[in-house]
């Protein structure tokens, strides 16, 4: 699997995922072994419910959210320094790349810009 940062919608609700997850994102899922998720216990029954035979213990998970220090950002980021993929679990359910209230150390809110596709700034 290529070395990057995948970033993966997480279903919302009880939605069976196979309706809403192509299979490319759930072979994506199982090719990762290193996570940034918001909430770990909702990421942990995401990824179970994506894929019954993964192996939850096997993976490491690092919690990114706006308790999380900025300087605790780059050691998340490290397996890509090693060559490995890095999974992103994003709950927000947002169109776009950066929400407005963001808390991703590495960008604020007046950097986020506008939708390609809508030109609207984003408001979630």
């Amino acid at each position: 699997m290529e070395t990057a940062l995948y970033l993966i919608p997480v279903t919302l609700g009880d939605t069976p995922h196979e309706r809403v997850l192509p299979e490319y994102n759930r072979e994506v899922v199982r090719g990762i072994r290193h996570f940034i998720v918001e909430n770990l216990r909702t990421a942990r029954r995401f990824l179970k419910r994506a894929d019954p035979a993964i192996d939850i213990d096997a993976l490491h998970f690092s919690e990114l959210n706006k308790h999380t220090p900025p300087e605790a950002v780059a050691a998340m980021l490290s397996p890509l320094a090693e060559g490995q993929p890095v999974g992103v679990l994003s709950e927000a359910g947002c169109r776009w790349p950066i929400r407005e209230r963001t808390w991703w150390p590495w960008r604020s809110a007046r950097d986020c810009g506008s939708c390609p596709s809508s030109g609207r700034r984003p408001s979630c």
